[in-house]
């Protein structure tokens, strides 16, 4: 069997390599990474513990490593929020976030916390998002409940924002479903 160092040194490697090979990520997935090495989740945090390396959320990454972006995607990206930001609440989909920034640097945009896909065909800015969320939330208060076409009607959108939004808020644990409606949880 090997040893714990050397299952910390392949786990560097690991990482290393997913770095090279995905510079704009923000690291490897904890899970992929236990995966690889065939480890207990116990003996693979203890790895995580011991190392430099970095875990953060539901990634692993070397200490040194920054997503940057080139000058061009910069530029692709200010001009793709631009056009988030102005569409409101009917915003561009996830496929045409990939087709307007390129797959590597939609995943570092959600890695980085910049977009929040609700699902396979929504996203927003975090600010946005927060901002949605606190009007639904406001509106249930103020009615103890809220229903799809108050959230519709509420933004003047589509069936397909609204469900993804309230989808969304049951993710958050914000609200829960009951019947047609959503209470709050808190």
């Amino acid at each position: 069997h090997a040893t714990f160092q050397q299952y910390q040194d392949k786990l560097w490697q690991l990482v290393r390599r997913y770095h090279a090979a995905h510079p704009l990520r923000l690291g490897l997935s904890r899970e992929e990474a236990r995966s690889r090495l065939q480890l207990t989740a116990v003996l693979f945090e203890a790895l995580i513990e011991t190392s430099d390396l970095m875990a953060e959320g539901a990634v692993v990454r070397d200490s040194d490593h920054a997503v940057q972006f080139s000058p061009q995607q910069e530029a692709q990206i200010e001009a793709f929020l631009a056009q988030v930001a102005a569409a409101g609440i009917e915003t561009p989909s996830v496929k045409e976030a990939v087709t307007a920034v390129g797959e590597e640097v939609y995943y570092a945009l959600v890695d980085l916390g910049r977009l929040v896909p609700l699902n396979d065909t929504v996203l927003y800015t975090p600010d946005a998002l927060a901002g949605y969320t606190n009007q639904i939330v406001a509106l249930a208060r103020q009615n103890g409940q809220i229903t799809a076409g108050e959230v519709r009607d509420l933004f003047d959108t589509s069936r397909k924002y609204t469900i993804a939004l309230l989808e969304y808020l049951d993710q958050q644990k914000i609200t829960r479903r009951v019947g047609d409606a959503r209470v709050l949880l808190s």
